[in-house]
């Protein structure tokens, strides 16, 4: 499905719509163009449906339904395409990480920004603050912590041999957790600088981290997608092995659930480009890898293997990416998945609802605890990079391509625009009437409009936006007959209710366009099959009509074509193929670009002949097998016809034709011409001339008295023209006995003929 990202303005006006109310009839002008006989019906209702549109100002339930969104502020646009990280100071600034100059923001609630501090990095993707209001900042890609107090004096905290530092961390104690990539290790770091390995993995990368306020530590890794546990006594355990790729971030809540981002996608390691890092296309099983645990009070540590592989895996199906909900003791529930989706961020906010901000349109959803989920609001960027929820409610956003800070604030917008995704018809088509389900309290209005084209994507060449239409029972679509359709609802609030969108559906009729005959195979002769069920008891021929035009052999099969219209290629590819001599079957291929259904008319043509005559008509599948000891030998094409007419009015169906290859119908048996045998010295010599009128001789066989058949070969070496010459030599039967010598030929078609003749000492003719 194609989808117009192009940005509207959201224009006001527009009075409160009537409730929905159910029925309405189509309405289409038919003037000056064919059109299928039946109407299609095109309906979103579904939360799938609408996400494949655009929104801007507009929530999409898990039930589909559309309201308008939270109102939602920008509070900075950076000059760096990226916002990587986000943390909040003890002041309630927010500092933000970026790139790809590597830098470190402070934004107050205004929106003002400063710099405070230049890592000379590329990128800072992870951020924390202490009590004491020092910021430490993780840079890629040399692996450095850098902090920075309250005046803006940095220093480099800490250099590990690593060279990403993915997510920070501070801890009960005021340490700081680090995590990193390349040589994946997790540290606990100290406020004097000293360090502490507490983990080290056998995987690419720790890309995240999250503290719970028992002491326990979970991280998340790339590319096996494990979620780790760290006790406070240093004990780590694989707590889940996701079945995706890397997990992206993760949040834990005031009941020790832990909650995991997962996504796959290409390599996690940043390069300087302005890609979202995603994941290693690494597809080594978690569940055979080996993990090495060190902490400063215990020796190092390899976990049971039968332990890794007792962490339930499910398939990701095709998803895009997921979040799991994870109990303390490992059991996980995946509580929300997307085809198209890849969760970057992960926030908990009041009520133990999920924030979690995507990467594929700016799209942010809010996740429940029962699996339900809505659209919350989609921002004007690529990726939201990191979300982070405040004390006071509010929800701060940071977006990359471009780099924006939003903070989502309580309440509802007063009015949003919701665009369909342009839907496709095939053809030119026309318009019928557009209806919607709709809730609109007090105070609330929804306008809908249309607009159409015939390119994929919207653009200047497609008609202007229609007038409001109404009512919401149904209202004829005014935009002109074209290929594409869109519509957009807006829908408007005077107070805190929301009006809601359950559903719209429109209605168009396709151009009838002609069907296409696309292939035509003619089998070999005598080669039919044999229906796929016996309903008679007898051995049913596929494709054969006991009523054959032009007469046939009454006993050569009964049973009329199946009328059900099914494909008849695939019943001859099913059915057991059975010689039948002097038989022809022909099947084909054909489709219409309406999708209607199709009628067939054969015809056949002579070599030489002008006039095409009727051989089958009134046909529902595509094949034929006629006895073709009716027809005269010789060369014949066929042509077959198809027509929509079973779909359409007789005076708007459309036809589409297509002709065979010429084949040989030669139900005529070979001959031999000027036999002559002729015996000396004890043998005899056999002479004849082997002749077809139609087709080449394709053998010549002899036996004498009834013995076995021996194969001879014409003069010039091989049988393959219409006319070959035979001479071959019999030696023996000089005893002064009767013999008779019989000869057999066959043509290529399958015909075979026979000759007699006697062999005698002295004879010289038959």
């Amino acid at each position: 499905m194609h989808i117009d990202r192009s940005t509207d303005s959201c224009e006001a006006g527009g009075g409160r719509l009537p409730r929905m109310l159910a029925g309405f009839t189509l309405v289409a002008t038919i003037a000056g163009m064919a059109f299928a006989s039946g109407p299609t019906f095109w309906r979103l209702e579904s939360q799938d449906d609408f996400l494949a549109g655009r929104t801007d100002g507009i929530s999409v339930g898990s039930d589909g339904t559309l309201s308008l969104a939270p109102p939602v502020q920008v509070l900075n646009e950076g000059t760096d395409p990226h916002f990587w990280s986000l943390a909040l100071a003890p002041s309630g600034d927010v500092i933000v990480g970026s790139g790809n100059e590597g830098r470190i923001h402070r934004i107050d609630s205004s929106g003002a920004a400063t710099i405070i501090a230049d890592t000379n990095e590329l990128q800072v993707h992870a951020l924390a603050v202490d009590e004491d209001g020092y910021v430490y900042a993780g840079t890629s890609p040399r692996g450095v912590v850098h902090r920075i107090d309250s005046s803006g004096a940095q220093e480099v905290f800490f250099d590990p041999e690593d060279r990403y530092i993915w997510d920070l961390a501070i801890d009960s104690r005021g340490d700081l957790i680090v995590a990193t990539g390349d040589k994946p290790q997790i540290y606990r770091v100290d406020s004097s600088g000293f360090s502490e390995i507490l983990f080290t993995s056998e995987e690419t990368h720790i890309v995240s981290l999250a503290l719970h306020r028992d002491g326990t530590i979970y991280a998340g890794t790339e590319p096996n997608g494990l979620v780790l546990r760290i006790d406070p006594n240093g004990t780590t355990t694989v707590l889940f092995d996701t079945p995706f790729q890397e997990v992206r971030a993760l949040a834990t809540d005031s009941a020790g659930h832990v909650y995991a981002a997962t996504l796959n996608g290409g390599s996690r390691a940043p390069t300087g480009s302005s890609a979202v890092p995603a994941v290693s296309t690494s597809s080594t099983s978690a569940t055979s890898a080996t993990v090495t645990v060190t902490t400063s009070a215990s020796p190092l540590v390899t976990p049971d293997v039968a332990a890794l592989q007792s962490s339930s895996s499910p398939s990701n199906g095709n998803a895009a990416g997921a979040v799991y909900r994870i109990d303390p003791d490992g059991a996980a529930e995946r509580i929300w998945q997307s085809a198209r989706e890849t969760p970057l961020s992960l926030a908990l906010a009041r009520g133990d609802r999920l924030v979690v901000g995507t990467g594929t349109d700016g799209r942010v959803f809010v996740v429940n605890q029962d699996g339900s989920s809505a659209l919350l609001l989609s921002v004007e960027a690529d990726q939201v990079t990191d979300v982070l929820t405040t004390s006071d409610g509010h929800t701060l956003i940071a977006t990359s391509n471009p780099a924006k800070l939003y903070r989502l604030n309580r309440g509802r917008r007063t009015m949003g625009v919701y665009r369909s995704p342009p839907k496709d018809t095939t053809t030119v088509s026309a318009w019928g009437k557009i209806r919607w389900d709709a809730r609109t309290p007090t105070g609330t209005s929804i306008e809908l409009e249309t607009r159409s084209g015939n390119s994929a994507e919207p653009d200047n060449t497609w008609s202007d936006w229609s007038a409001s239409q109404g009512p919401p029972e149904g209202a004829q679509i005014t935009s002109p007959r074209s290929r594409f359709l869109q519509w957009r609802a807006t829908l408007h609030s005077t107070g805190e209710t929301s009006p809601e969108l359950l559903n719209v559906t429109s209605v168009y009729l396709q151009q009838n366009l002609a069907p296409t005959v696309t292939e035509i195979t003619v089998h070999g002769p005598g080669q039919t099959f044999q229906k796929p069920l016996i309903t008679t008891g007898q051995t049913e021929i596929l494709g054969l009509d006991s009523a054959l035009r032009d007469g046939v052999r009454p006993e050569s099969g009964a049973g009329a074509d199946d009328p059900s219209g099914s494909s008849t290629i695939a019943m001859a590819t099913m059915s057991r193929p059975i010689y039948n001599k002097g038989y022809q079957t022909v099947t084909w291929k054909a489709s219409d670009p309406n999708q209607d259904a199709l009628r067939y008319e054969v015809f056949y043509r002579a070599e030489g002949e002008s006039l095409w005559r009727t051989l089958r008509e009134d046909l529902t599948t595509s094949v034929i097998t006629w006895d073709t000891v009716a027809m005269p030998d010789g060369r014949y094409t066929l042509r077959v016809v198809a027509d929509d007419t079973p779909s359409n009015p007789s005076e708007r169906s459309r036809t589409g034709e297509k002709s065979s290859r010429s084949f040989e119908v030669d139900n005529t048996p070979p001959r031999a011409e000027q036999l002559d045998v002729s015996s000396s010295a004890g043998a005899h010599q056999v002479r004849f001339v082997a002749k077809d009128d139609i087709s080449a001789v394709r053998q010549v066989e002899y036996a004498v008295n009834s013995g076995p058949w021996s194969v001879v070969f014409p003069s010039d070496g091989i049988a393959d023209s219409t006319e070959e010459s035979y001479d071959f030599t019999l030696d023996g039967y000089a005893d002064g006995g009767v013999y008779t010598l019989v000869i057999k030929l066959t043509d290529l078609l399958g015909n075979s003929g026979t000759a007699r003749a006697e062999l005698r000492s002295g004879a010289r003719r038959p």
